[in-house]
Formats: C-alpha cells, structure tokens, sequence
C-alpha cells in the first residue's frame, strides 16, 4: 500500500472517530453493591449505591445476579437517590432487576436501592458459603442528551456464618449451634454466643440452654452490639467512631454502616441551634457528623466513642464546650454532653464518649456556649446599678406576679389585688404620719 493511500485511511478513519459519540464523554460513575454476613435464619439488606456520577442520570437498568442456594431475595427498596423518580423491580430465582427513570436526573452519591436477603444457608444448620452480588447487566442514559453512560459494577457478596441458625415464633427467638461447624468467628462461652460478622462484634445472652452431642439450643435473652471502629480522614484531621448498643433480639434484619461528613444540612444546624437556645447556649461550629445507617427499627440505648485530634479539641474552646447534636427519626434533635474518655495518644488524639438514650443515628460533634447577656445588661444604662425606691419594687413585684400568673388569670388577679391594697395602705399610712 501506497502512504497516498495509507494518509487517506487514516484521515477516513479520523473522519468516522470524529462523529461516533464517546460513551466516556457522556459522562461515567460507579455502582456497588454493599457487603454482609449473618447466621441462617436472618435476613440483611444490601445497599446498591452510585457515585462518581460525572452526568444526570435520566434512566437506568439493572441485572443483578446471586446464589439462590444460599440466600433468597424477598424485596427490593428505593434508596434515597431514587426518591421522586420511577421505581421498578422484579425478582426472579437467581436474578434481581431493577429500572429507575427521572425527568429531571439522579445526580450526587447514595444508595439508589436497598436488597433484602433471606440467609437459607444450605441442608442441615448450616454451611459456609458465599454469595456473590454480581451487576450482571447495566445500562443507563444522559437525561438530557439521552447519551449512553459508561457506569461500571463493583460486586458485593452476602457469607452465611457457619454454623448458626436463628429460629423465630411470635416474640420467642431461639438460635441452635452446631460447635462442629462454627468458625473461628464464633465462640461459645458459657451462656453467651460472641461472633464477630460484618464490622460488628454480637454478643448474645440466652437462657434455657440445652446441650446435646455438640448442638446447643438457647432462647436469646439480650443482644450486645460493639461495632468495629471506622475511620476517615477529613480537612481537619483523622476521626474514628465506635458505638456500644443493646437490643432485646437478634436483629434478624437490617445492615450497619457508619459514615463521616463535613458537609451540614442547613435543617439539621437550625435544629440544633433551637436545641441549644432553650438550653442558654449558642452553636459556635460544627466541623462533622457522624451517620449511622441500619435496618434494625429502634435501638436500645447507645455508647459512641469518637476519636479526634486534640488540635480539634483546642480550636472548639475545649472539651467544656463540647456537645454532640443527636437526630433520629424516633425523636426530636437534642444535645448531649460530650465527655472525655481519653487521651492525647502519642499521635495527638483524644478519645469523647457520649450515651444516647434513644440509640443510634446522627451525631454532631458542635461547641456551644453560655449566650451573651451583653444586650440585656446594658440595656438599662445607669439606672440599673442605682438604688431603687419603695415604688419602684412595689412596681416591679406587680409586673413580676402578672407575668408569672398569666397561666392561672384567678390566682394572678388575686395576687395583685392584694399588692394594690398594700401599696394603698402604705400611702394612706405616709400621708398619716406626716400629718402628725
């Protein structure tokens, strides 16, 4: 071949590169599906979120595959990124499909859909076994040019904890263990059951144990949760947050994860700062929050363990001044004191506990102080630290019984009418004396 010839192909094949749209140009992201573990009998919910979205996303479909031996998808929920777009699934044996269409684009980062698994493990109690979360198929558009996105799958898995299995009737809830089929994840110590699964140390308390040719079979009287230690590195510095929690069960159902963020919801911020004001204070910063996700409906009370650079600590005025802001959705938004656990460590660190009463979900780390009283003080010039006259307190414990009456009108009317009388009597008594 000629280079007359040899130019003119590659200018026909640059012709051609020139007109066929880059799906990478159109825009890219990521889903992944979410990561669990838990004993036969259970169920978990796994979250398929999206990020790294570099365009709207106007409509996508999903294939997503897994092994129906060990785990049996019983629902599909919309996450917080489809909300206000169309939402559609279908599960079949071994195979999940979902279809999200928005007018007006899905952007940002967050689960677009939350799975349910049912954990049926295999014959017998139980067998260890893992399935993966496989996207099988994706598909999705621009929602504006309706250009193909180029949106990759990273694979999560659900493991069946060996061993194990949870058995439910009404509010009964017993768990079997087969101690030839357990793990090193699992241990057995007298009446209690501790498996490390998942980022979550479980203690479970039973009562009417029975053991028989190495099959224990309890009824759960109490469940201690310590979750694993996560950590972040955010503008200021590194944070690590653990929380202690109890429950009265197992939680059959539900996932946990814990996630740092530096950006505050203005509702959140107003929240607290009302939160504070009726307690005298005042928000002076907020630098993150902590939010803890899980499927497992209300919590028993909760110990948090935050881990933050004394540096930190210092520029908030000090551990003093140190409150978190607590939002769930059982409760109204409140302030608890933060406390001092530990610390510095040789890398600069001080450990603060906080105990929820209400359990687990946002907590933010905020300074507040008393409010100024500046305004008020000054307010009344110089006549406030001049002394005041017979009258003037007669007056003022008028106004103070009329304010402080105003829930009972009978009783405050009462109170004055007698005042009135005695400041009467006390005119008519100063007129008598100096007429004397």
């Amino acid at each position: 071949m000629s280079s007359h010839q040899i130019l003119i192909c590659l200018l026909v094949i640059v012709a051609i590169a020139s007109v066929i749209p880059s799906s990478s140009a159109a825009g890219e992201g990521v889903l992944r599906a979410g990561n669990a573990c838990g004993p036969a009998g259970t169920r978990v919910s796994i979250p398929i979120t999206l990020s790294s979205l570099k365009a709207p996303v106007g409509n996508m479909d999903l294939a997503i595959s897994y092994d129906p031996v060990l785990v049996r998808a019983v629902q599909v929920n919309r996450g917080e990124l489809s909300y206000g777009a169309i939402f559609d699934s279908n599960i079949r044996d071994g195979e999940i499909r979902i279809g999200i269409a928005s007018t007006k684009g899905i952007e940002g980062s967050g689960a677009i859909a939350y799975i349910v698994f049912e954990i049926t493990g295999a014959r017998g109690i139980s067998r260890r076994g893992i399935s993966r979360i496989h996207f099988s198929d994706i598909s999705a558009n621009h929602a504006i040019t309706m250009d193909t996105l180029r949106v990759e799958g990273k694979d999560g898995a659900v493991e069946v904890l060996p061993g194990i299995r949870f058995e439910t009737e009404g509010n009964v809830q017993q768990i079997i263990v087969n101690r030839d089929e357990i793990d090193g994840r699992t241990r057995i110590e007298g009446d209690w059951i501790r498996c490390d699964q998942c980022g979550l140390n479980v203690n479970i308390g039973l009562r009417d144990v029975k053991e028989q040719a190495g099959r224990i079979q309890g009824v759960v009287n109490e469940v201690r949760i310590i979750s694993t230690p996560v950590a972040a590195e955010l503008s200021f510095g590194r944070v690590e947050a653990w929380f202690e929690f109890s429950m009265p069960r197992y939680p059959t159902e539900g996932h946990y994860s814990l996630l740092f963020s530096e950006e505050i919801d203005p509702a959140l911020q107003q929240s607290l700062e009302a939160v504070a004001g009726r307690k005298g204070l005042e928000i002076q910063t907020i630098p993150f929050l902590a939010r803890i996700e899980h499927g497992y409906g209300k919590t028993g009370p909760a110990t948090g363990h935050f881990t933050v650079p004394e540096t930190l600590v210092n520029s908030m005025g000090g551990i003093q001044n140190l409150w978190f802001g607590h939002q769930s959705e059982q409760v109204a938004p409140e302030l608890l004191k933060a406390e001092f656990e530990s610390g510095p460590d040789p890398s600069g660190q001080i450990t603060l506990k906080v105990n929820s009463p209400e359990g687990l979900s946002i907590f933010a780390l905020a300074s507040a102080r008393v409010k100024s009283m500046a305004g008020q003080e000054s307010s009344g010039g110089a006549s406030q630290s001049s002394p005041q006259t017979g009258l003037t307190l007669f007056f003022n414990m008028i106004v103070s019984a009329a304010t402080l009456s105003t829930g009972n009108l009978v009783v405050g009317a009462i109170v004055i009418f007698l005042l009135v009388g005695i400041i009467v009597a006390g005119i008519f008594y100063v007129q008598r004396k100096r007429g004397i």
